[in-house]
């Protein structure tokens, strides 16, 4: 009984924080992008893309930054963007590898 709720604290704390950190990692990704693009307010178009817990906002900006093509892409930006899409994919991975955790723990639990 012990491990089972070891295991479900350790999948849970491990699903949030991996999941907390993706979200910060994309906000960074799609505000660097947005001021590529020139798009206005790149700030909020990062905070409603990912900051809002849902797809709508993600899909707006994605139908949006059709419209503005990249302008100003330096170096620096390109490899800061490669750099925060390694880490958000990695803390993507933490947070299944939690969510994972905390149903093996839930199998153990009811059984």
């Amino acid at each position: 009984m012990l491990t089972t709720q070891i295991l479900l604290f350790l999948g849970a704390f491990t699903m949030l924080i991996g999941f907390l950190v993706f979200s910060l990692e994309l906000y960074q990704l799609i505000k660097i992008d947005a001021q590529a693009r020139q798009m206005n307010r790149p700030e909020i178009w990062a905070l409603s893309a990912a900051g809002r817990g849902n797809v709508i906002g993600l899909y707006h900006y994605l139908v949006e930054r059709r419209q503005h093509p990249i302008t100003h892409q330096t170096e620096d930006n390109h490899l800061l963007l490669q750099k925060h899409k390694k880490v958000a994919i990695a803390f993507l991975v933490v947070g299944f590898v939690g969510a994972i955790l905390m149903l093996i723990g839930t199998l153990f639990l009811a059984g």
